[in-house]
């Protein structure tokens, strides 16, 4: 009998990260989240989840702290033996140029977006190459834009980060049976959106609306299906095509 797979998901237990867990949980994944400030949030989605007929752990854990990423992997293998797909959702949005932030928010922005994913993975990858799988990382829009963000370019550039380092390890881990793979969210609405700017980016966006958490959720669900079974090293736009005006 072949064993269910088991996804681990960063921020799994909030938006964007709530939305994949959801659609894990619906494909049959076992799931292990981790969550950082979002205890109680955990606790009602991990109920939920558990209705899919699903095991579903996590652990408390701050991803910026290489020790505690260490213990997100640790307690993943402990409870359920094994890796098969690594989900790098968590990450930290911050607006402004090199001038505009300060030293603090420019670590905040590095270690949360990119250097977490640096120590998953060498916790991760050891488990992952023993039986194959899947990782994915999750950008942004602004990765496939052609214009250069003039409002956020500290934040684009630790994703960008992870833009590199997926298709350096797509190639790398390959030969493991790893695929290695991006989804890059444009805008989507996960409750911070006030309703006259979820009006103005309907204007804006080719498809007329603003992107959901579900939508980024089917690219994950697809990209980890038997269906991608030969796509490595992509990077899934999830923006409708839209392109920043600036």
């Amino acid at each position: 009998m072949e064993r269910k797979r088991i996804a681990l998901i960063t921020g799994g237990a909030r938006g964007i990260g709530a939305a994949i867990s959801r659609r894990l949980a619906h494909d049959g994944f076992n799931l292990h989240l981790n969550y950082h400030e979002s205890f109680s949030r955990y606790e009602k989605l991990r109920k939920e989840l558990q209705e899919f007929g699903i095991s579903v752990t996590g652990t408390k854990a701050d991803i910026q702290n290489p020790r505690e990423c260490g213990q997100v992997v640790a307690d993943c293998i402990k409870a359920h033996g094994y890796l098969w797909a690594l989900i790098l959702n968590a990450g930290v949005f911050i607006k402004g140029s090199p001038v505009d932030l300060s030293i603090e928010e420019w670590r905040k922005l590095i270690d949360t977006n990119l250097s977490s994913a640096m120590y998953l993975l060498k916790y991760a990858l050891p488990h992952m190459r023993k039986n194959g799988g899947s990782i994915i990382f999750l950008g942004t829009g602004s990765i496939a834009d052609s214009a250069p963000t003039t409002e956020y370019p500290c934040y684009a550039a630790s994703k960008a980060g992870l833009y590199v380092l997926m298709r350096s390890l797509a190639v790398s881990e390959g030969k493991y049976g790893i695929r290695v793979n991006m989804v890059s969210p444009g805008i989507i609405d996960s409750g911070q959106y006030s309703k006259k700017t979820i009006e103005k980016f309907g204007e804006e966006i080719p498809l007329g609306r603003i992107g959901k958490p579900e939508d980024v959720a089917s690219a994950v669900s697809f990209l980890l299906s038997d269906e991608a079974s030969y796509i490595g090293g992509a990077n899934i736009d999830v923006s409708a095509g839209w392109v920043r005006s600036h």
